[in-house]
């Protein structure tokens, strides 16, 4: 067994799946909290904080105790960077979406939120499986995983990416790795 093979076993969507989107998907189903037609500021904010310190309790691998205002600085980073609203993207468009939609705004909000926080979980998860299965400092193993990624992968990626070596792809396996494994975000 090639040790890309071993890679993609231990990343496989089911593994991942099991890993993360499960728990993540479970955390969310028990989370509770008071819906309103118009959520104020405080109000979005408040049920943001508890939710993220509620998926990190309960949803992640290696569980984390937040302070609210931890929590809260975090899933407005969170938002701020990867949150796409119908309208505009970032924290505005959550508020927007959650104050546009009525009761079922903030929970169109929490789902995306949760697909954010799975697709970085991933990533982490990802890279921690590649780290541990091939040494960070032996280059030539990454080099040799790259090229087998080209050669049984390459229809996956674009042709600009086609046009690089593999040498010059080593820094981005983890990227590679992700791609051929894991769907894209919507």
């Amino acid at each position: 067994m090639s040790v890309l093979d071993k890679i993609l076993n231990l990343v496989d969507t089911a593994v991942l799946a099991h890993a993360i989107d499960r728990p993540l998907d479970a955390a969310f189903g028990r989370f509770v909290f008071e819906q309103s037609e118009q959520p104020s500021h405080q109000d979005f904010n408040e049920i943001l904080q508890r939710f993220y310190q509620h998926l990190n309790q309960h949803g992640l691998r290696r569980p984390r105790t937040l302070s609210h205002a931890t929590a809260l600085r975090d899933v407005l980073w969170l938002l701020d960077g990867h949150y796409r609203g119908h309208e505009t993207s970032g924290y505005d468009a959550a508020h927007l979406d959650a104050s546009s939609y009525g009761k079922d705004g903030i929970i169109i909000v929490l789902e995306q939120l949760v697909q954010i926080i799975k697709a970085i979980e991933r990533a982490h998860y990802i890279s921690w499986i590649i780290n541990t299965t091939i040494d960070p400092s032996d280059w030539q193993r990454k080099n040799q995983v790259v090229e087998e990624v080209l050669r049984r992968f390459g229809h996956l990626f674009s042709p600009d990416l086609g046009k690089l070596s593999a040498a010059q792809l080593v820094p981005h396996l983890e990227e590679l790795i992700a791609i051929i494994t894991v769907p894209a975000f919507p």
